[in-house]
């Protein structure tokens, strides 16, 4: 799934009231967001957190 896709599942799932569900893809798209800025091709959560 693209980030773009991972953002808009997120965003439908908030309108649900999914908030667990919102949070899963908001984090996913986050962390693929992190990749690409760092040119990486491995989630790391030493970088994620940095990111954030």
């Amino acid at each position: 799934m693209k980030i773009e896709e991972h953002i808009f599942c997120a965003i439908e799932a908030a309108d649900r009231n999914e908030m667990e569900h919102a949070l899963l893809h908001a984090c996913i798209a986050i962390d693929g967001t992190e990749q690409k800025h760092n040119n990486r091709s491995e989630s790391d959560g030493k970088s994620f957190k940095q990111f954030i």
